[in-house]
């Protein structure tokens, strides 16, 4: 045992007096030193959010040094990562071999790690959230690389002082070093310019958890989108139903807490009053199947049952928009689950409410139930766009008519649908059967246009998803997965 020790020390002292033997590093290892650096520094702003640009409070900081003067200006961030770069570049150059490598390996592992994650999750939409075991991939992956490196370079035989590198030998280090820097550049311009189109992965700080099948509308009074009740976790017989409220400035999730508030539910309508300036909430579903057909409004600070003389039947999943023509809110659609499974009642009523009291309208067109909460409004060719099982639907001085274009996305329930101010709609997942999609879908003008985004959120349905103005684009929340998991990621699409 003795022996294989002191063959082992020998070994060791061999190679360390063989690997320093020389004075300082090699250039090669300098160069892809300062390179990996220099990439990590551009990763920081290239991986910003695409509101970052106009909000630079908003900025996402990493664990970096010099990060928290990204909420200052890249400009500034860019500044003093080049002055870094510049220190590390003579710390590598003029240290001494041994005491420049341990400055070298470090930062290159966690420079290189850093790159490799980034590509991991901006190219593998399930690997949005790295696990742990993805992790220790990469960071093999990135070891292995960086010993390749180093026995490449680091232990091959020092050139001879005499010997002069000449013609292309010369030129091509500086040349890959231009190259790489115009690459870096162009990235940062390219984000700054022309942030991501695909979907992006957002982490508030706060947020309501795992959540589907909730209640969402904007308050354009109070700049936030309310986001009340919906199921989270499974309890073993069946999903938790919440009744609390949430409101997202843009930035974060905050959670209200009213004095008053409806009863625990999912599925319910609900829908912004824009004459009136409240949110109106109907029916959903409670505890133990239990179909609602109540009425509540949020002023902005509580909410408050009301009791009108006329009401539609209690349902869950109908479709409740505002139509600013009318200047009511619509409800439209939705069913009834009495008893067992098989009990089920589709309506396929219209009723809109004027503030004090619901009153029927035009009843929906024969054989197309409406099962989908997604309905959102264009305000250039002034009409609502339900989505249906059988195809998208138009509403339009109070009349139903499928919406014929081509291509059109296919039929589906249990979808979101959102609209930006300019009048562009989108569309992302829900099912059809057992089937969950993760299509992204764009009309504007009156056609549809099927987005390819780099990266996007994995298939789901009963998720919510709303323009934010504070953002200037679409958010998507929670919902449920194809193996049933509820779900409570956030993703952020920039308006195309």
């Amino acid at each position: 045992m003795k022996t294989i020790l002191a063959k082992l020390r020998n070994a060791f002292i061999f190679l360390g007096s063989h690997v320093f033997a020389h004075p300082y590093l090699p250039d090669p290892l300098i160069w892809i030193g300062f390179l990996l650096a220099a990439t990590g520094v551009s990763l920081t702003l290239v991986a910003q959010p695409y509101y970052y640009w106009f909000d630079f409070q908003r900025a996402l900081i990493p664990v970096d040094l010099i990060a928290s003067l990204l909420k200052i200006s890249p400009l500034v961030y860019l500044a003093a990562g080049l002055l870094c770069l510049a220190v590390l570049w003579a710390a590598f150059k003029f240290l001494t071999r041994s005491v420049a490598f341990l400055v070298w390996l470090p930062i290159s592992f966690m420079n290189l790690f850093a790159g490799l994650d980034w590509l991991l999750v901006n190219t593998v939409p399930e690997s949005s959230s790295p696990t742990g075991i993805q992790e220790a991939i990469v960071g093999i992956v990135a070891a292995f690389l960086l010993a390749a490196l180093l026995v490449l370079f680091l232990f091959r035989r020092q050139r001879p002082a005499t010997s002069i590198r000449t013609g292309w030998r010369k030129r091509l280090p500086m040349a890959l070093v231009v190259l790489w820097g115009f690459i870096l550049a162009c990235g940062i311009a390219v984000s700054a310019l022309h942030p991501w189109t695909g979907w992006q992965r957002v982490q508030p700080q706060h947020s309501p958890g795992a959540r589907a099948q909730a209640g969402v509308a904007y308050d354009t009074v109070q700049k936030n989108t309310i986001l009340f009740g919906g199921v989270s976790e499974w309890l073993g017989y069946e999903f938790r139903f919440r009744n609390d409220t949430w409101a997202w400035d843009g930035r974060d999730w905050k959670e209200l807490h009213p004095e008053n508030s409806p009863t625990p539910r999912s599925s319910q309508g609900m829908a912004y009053d824009e004459k009136r300036q409240v949110i109106v909430l109907f029916g959903g579903e409670g505890p133990g199947g239990y179909t609602l057909g109540d009425t509540w409004i949020w002023d902005g600070k509580d909410w408050t049952p009301v009791y009108p003389s006329n009401s539609p039947d209690p349902r869950r999943t109908p479709v409740m928009f505002y139509d600013p023509t009318l200047e009511k809110v619509i409800l439209a659609g939705g069913f009834a689950r009495y008893g067992s499974d098989r009990d089920v009642t589709d309506y396929q009523d219209a009723w809109a409410w004027d503030g004090n009291d619901w009153s029927p309208i035009e009843d929906l067109p024969p054989n197309s139930y409406l099962r989908s909460p997604g309905a959102a409004y264009d305000a250039v060719t002034k009409q609502m766009v339900v989505m249906n099982f059988n195809g998208p639907w138009i509403w339009q001085a109070g009349h139903w008519t499928p919406q014929n274009t081509n291509p059109v996305p296919t039929g589906r329930v249990d979808t979101w649908m959102a609209a930006s101010p300019a009048g562009e709609i989108l569309l992302f997942g829900g099912k059809a059967d057992t089937t969950s999609f993760n299509d992204t879908w764009l009309l504007g003008a009156g056609r549809w246009q099927r987005l390819s985004p780099w990266a996007v959120p994995a298939p789901r349905s009963q998720d919510v998803l709303f323009y934010d103005p504070a953002s200037r684009g679409f958010m998507l929340y929670g919902g449920i997965d194809s193996q049933n998991n509820v779900l409570s990621d956030m993703w952020a699409l920039p308006t195309p």
